[in-house]
């Protein structure tokens, strides 16, 4: 199936700066606010993400992060207007995934792994006090590494409620924690027994998965130039939870270790300076 033609990249998005507190770990992820120039339209290819990358013309790139980031954005705006969220659904960078005239599956660089190299994600499964389940994983933009251990709930199709704007991810998703990786995707569905459209965030499938609606959206740039998230608290897991409060402990202990040296010299120095000598001998006898 041959590419269809190069929209161009004419639309300039400006993204806020966001800062995200997930309610469950307490993670602070912040990321500062950019601008991306991309077409409000998609790139037909019909091919797997590896496929499509090498489609992508020189000087541009997929989406990555941003067009969620985008979209929790006007959300929120629209929210604090009093005005119907969905509203944000009318812009014509989903016009694809809404109103479809075909329909298309937009690829992005985004990629989700089990931490530490696990075969997959249910090593890393938690569950709050309410039963709801969750897993730890690994963000890719690209191949590079930008958030560890973000924690993804497990969604199987629920309506997303809440956005971290910070990485580009919904709170719930459509996520299979029995995969190897998964590729974030943006597709069309319905919720509300069919009645309305929706715009799917997918992350059931490898970047090798292709199908006939395969897409991308042209951005003008490289991944290099994207602003990216950061972490400014982090607790992977329990285990090294523990260690971190272990070797905390371990500090402590030195510290006050040092700290007790130092009382004892001043001690053992005011002692001379007010007994004498042989009083003081005895004092600090062994």
């Amino acid at each position: 199936m041959s590419t269809s033609a190069l929209p161009k990249a004419d639309r300039i998005i400006k993204i806020e700066a966001a800062d995200y507190t997930c309610p469950v770990t307490g993670d602070v992820w912040k990321r500062p606010g950019f601008e991306v120039r991309c077409s409000n339209d998609l790139v037909h290819t019909g091919k797997s993400y590896g496929d499509s990358l090498a489609l992508v013309p020189q000087g541009y790139r997929m989406s990555s992060h941003e067009i969620i980031a985008y979209l929790a954005q006007r959300v929120k705006e629209l929210k604090a207007e009093g005005r119907n969220q969905r509203e944000a659904l009318q812009d014509e960078l989903f016009d694809r995934q809404i109103r479809g005239k075909p329909y298309r599956w937009e690829h992005t660089h985004m990629l989700l792994k089990p931490p530490k190299g696990a075969k997959d994600f249910t090593k890393y499964t938690e569950t709050d006090s309410q039963g709801n389940q969750y897993s730890r994983a690994d963000q890719f933009i690209g191949n590079k590494l930008v958030a560890e251990g973000a924690l993804m709930p497990h969604g199987s199709g629920s309506k997303v409620v809440e956005i971290n704007p910070a990485l580009g991810l919904p709170s719930v998703v459509s996520f299979e924690p029995k995969k190897s990786e998964v590729a974030a995707g943006l597709y069309d569905g319905w919720y509300d027994d069919g009645h309305y459209g929706c715009l799917n965030f997918d992350a059931d499938y490898g970047r090798s998965v292709a199908g006939s609606n395969g897409a991308f959206r042209v951005v003008q740039g490289s991944l290099e130039d994207t602003p990216l998230p950061s972490c400014e608290q982090y607790i992977k897991d329990m285990a090294s939870f523990e260690k971190g409060v272990h070797k905390g402990i371990e500090q402590g202990k030195q510290i006050g270790l040092e700290a007790g040296k130092q009382i004892g010299i001043q001690q053992m120095l005011a002692d001379i300076t007010n007994f004498p000598i042989e009083k003081v001998l005895r004092k600090y006898k062994q």
